[in-house]
């Protein structure tokens, strides 16, 4: 019996001691962190580690295949838009303000560490003019802008802004099917009466009517290369507003002369 009583002591004994001890790694603790708080600059490391994560933008890539965009211009839209610090880069906005460029199609932003932007930049492809207020796209969107002087070798389309996709999808299928014929198209027009009227070479006009565009071309095809062929350089006009055959007005000084030629 009396072992076993000085068992229960001692049981007693340590469950007193536990909380004495952990009392006192709790303290130890405190003192620990107290001393570390009064002999480390919490606040200069944390402006050591802003200033690693947080650089100024001093690094910029432009990627891309211009033609027409001028890269210094872009630069400049850069300096002012993509300022300030790595982490506060506003990609978002940089990419609007590049995208709002009249030759800029579309643009990628990217952030690369520690203190540089990669921009990559698809240009615009104009397949045509569009009057003299700029060009339009594969896409048939019509862009503005004030370097139609760069553009002189493509064809110009007229008509109305609205109609700019049917216009040029009509553009497409006259390109294609005058390809390889020796025929250039050099300005296509859609009036407001939805009449259709091309120009081709050397200022040869053909007037086409509103209907059936392209089987009157072809029926064109058939007899400029039987006939008209050699004759164009005396010829002003081809009216293919007719259900069968087409009218040539002839050039002359002073009178044209018209025939139909069946």
């Amino acid at each position: 019996m009396r072992g076993a009583s000085k068992s229960r002591s001692r049981r007693e004994d340590d469950g007193r001691k536990i909380p004495v001890i952990r009392s006192l790694l709790a303290v130890g603790m405190v003192v620990g962190l107290v001393f570390l708080g009064n002999t480390v600059d919490w606040q200069g490391y944390s402006n050591k580690v802003k200033g690693l994560v947080n650089r100024p933008i001093e690094n910029v890539a432009i990627e891309g295949e211009f033609n027409f965009l001028d890269k210094a211009l872009l630069y400049q839209v850069l300096t002012n838009q993509g300022g300030g610090s790595f982490v506060n880069l506003n990609i978002g906005r940089v990419k609007y303000e590049l995208e709002a460029m009249p030759w800029v199609e579309s643009v990628n932003v990217s952030r690369i560490w520690p203190d540089g932007m990669r921009v990559s930049v698809v240009e615009q492809k104009p397949i045509a003019r569009w009057g003299e207020e700029g060009f339009i796209n594969q896409f048939g969107d019509i862009i503005k802008t004030d370097q139609s002087q760069e553009l002189s070798h493509l064809p110009v389309l007229y008509g109305d802004e609205t109609m700019g996709r049917e216009i040029t999808r009509t553009y497409m299928d006259v390109a294609a099917l005058f390809s390889g014929k020796g025929i250039a198209l050099r300005g296509l027009e859609l009036d407001s009466k939805r009449a259709w009227t091309l120009v081709v070479n050397n200022d040869l006009k053909l007037v086409l009517g509103r209907a059936e565009v392209i089987e009157k071309l072809r029926n064109f095809l058939f007899v400029y290369e039987k006939q008209l062929n050699l004759l164009e350089p005396n010829i002003e006009k081809i009216d293919m507003r007719y259900e069968s055959g087409l009218a040539v007005e002839w050039k002359r000084e002073k009178l044209f002369e018209t025939s139909a030629v069946n």
